[in-house]
């Protein structure tokens, strides 16, 4: 027999879940929060744990990667969000801008 139960919606903490029953009578899921029981118990069952302010197990994207226009319906964005591009920066651009007039020796006194 193969019950299973979800004990909470949130991932549960490992090594905090403690439950009177033999360890090979039943095994957790501690990310989705499941308990699935290999024997039957016609006794009540005292389970404690603690668990994570968040479950691990699910999907949390703040853009869609399939849609990445549906966000922006007015187009303000220009670039594809999602897409990397290196820059390469210059000599003449170390400080990160061409503007600032750059000119003598950068040296530390002691």
């Amino acid at each position: 027999m193969r019950d299973s139960v979800q004990i909470d919606s949130l991932s549960i903490i490992p090594g905090s879940f403690y439950i009177n029953m033999d360890t090979s009578s039943y095994e957790l899921n501690y990310f989705k929060g499941f308990i699935r029981f290999y024997k039957k118990n016609n006794d009540s069952i005292f389970v404690r744990y603690r668990t994570y302010p968040l479950n691990f197990t699910s999907v949390v994207q703040k853009r869609s990667p399939n849609n990445p226009s549906k966000i922006n319906q007015k187009n303000i964005l220009t670039k594809n969000p999602y897409m990397y591009t290196p820059r390469t920066l210059s000599r003449d651009d170390l400080f990160g801008s061409n503007s600032l007039q750059k000119s003598g020796s950068i040296s530390r006194g002691i």
